[in-house]
């Protein structure tokens, strides 16, 4: 497993803010003339939190190996409790399984019912890093957990 640097942000975790371009501040024209505020979705900083690493500059880069025609996607399911026992926190575990799905995506040309995740619960797993609010992230993140010992794949304590 490796750590890599994010493509997007370049390792900083944070990017322009795409509400104000960077400048931290809202311009509004209207009846009297120009409204100059704080920009609501960067607060001012004119930087936001990198949606493709979640804020952390860095994502898991597995192993460069050629795609393997014989993988199954279901023997990654397999281990998901030791994955999961293992994992600093919630937040850890959702994201290397969605860097370990996401690469087997794009580079073995599986799909998410490769996989036995469903569309529904495939959105849950992006909502976790993606969605703007730890809040909202960490509900999707919950949900996903449930429907994964719901469905036996892990067993929370």
């Amino acid at each position: 497993m490796n750590w890599v640097n994010c493509g997007s942000c370049h390792g900083r975790g944070k990017v322009g803010c795409t509400s104000c371009s960077g400048r931290g501040r809202i311009s509004r024209y209207g009846m009297g003339g120009v409204d100059i505020s704080t920009c609501v979705v960067c607060y001012g900083s004119g930087r936001m939190r990198c949606n493709f690493c979640g804020g952390r500059g860095q994502i898991f880069s597995p192993a460069q190996q050629a795609p393997s025609s014989d993988y199954d996607p279901k023997d990654f399911l397999r281990g998901l409790q030791e994955l999961y026992n293992n994992s600093e926190s919630p937040g850890t575990f959702i994201l290397t399984i969605f860097l370990v799905v996401r690469y087997h995506l794009d580079n073995n040309k599986h799909t998410l019912a490769d996989f036995g995740i469903p569309d529904d619960k495939g959105q849950l797993l992006a909502d976790a890093i993606s969605k703007e609010t730890e809040e909202e992230r960490s509900n999707a993140s919950q949900k996903f957990i449930d429907w994964l010992a719901e469905e036996g794949w892990i067993t929370t304590s």
